[in-house]
């Protein structure tokens, strides 16, 4: 079976402050999707999250440490997902904390997208 792996680099942009110890991706029906992967990061830190297999609370992944985002702040992050998410279909999204902007998306066959956004959850 071949493995499903997309690839996404994102730039967030947040326009209040927001603690997150985590990630969860919301995938496509029926695809028993999650995250992998997870890398966040700035010019002075990172954090990384990776996917403990089909256990307890197995939908979500937590970064290795407590993550504080500040408003007017630019992030980077990239997320490497074992199936397909639901995307949004657009190059920038302005969400009720802040702005995503999508740098690339790579599918499962190499193709590359500057305007997929997966459906993704950041939380506390």
């Amino acid at each position: 079976m071949k493995r499903i792996i997309l690839l996404t680099y994102m730039l967030l942009a947040m326009s209040s402050i927001i603690m997150l110890r985590g990630d969860t991706i919301y995938p496509c029906e029926r695809t028993g999707g999650h995250t992998e992967y997870a890398f966040i990061w700035n010019e002075t830190w990172c954090a990384k999250a990776s996917w403990k297999g089909y256990e307890d609370d197995w939908m979500n992944i937590y970064f290795n440490k407590t993550v504080i985002l500040i408003p007017y702040e630019t992030y980077n992050i990239m997320m490497k997902t074992g199936s397909y998410p639901q995307i949004h279909h657009t190059n920038e999204l302005e969400t009720n904390v802040g702005k995503i902007r999508c740098v690339e998306f790579v599918d499962v066959n190499g193709r590359r997208y500057e305007d997929w956004i997966p459906a993704f959850k950041l939380y506390g």
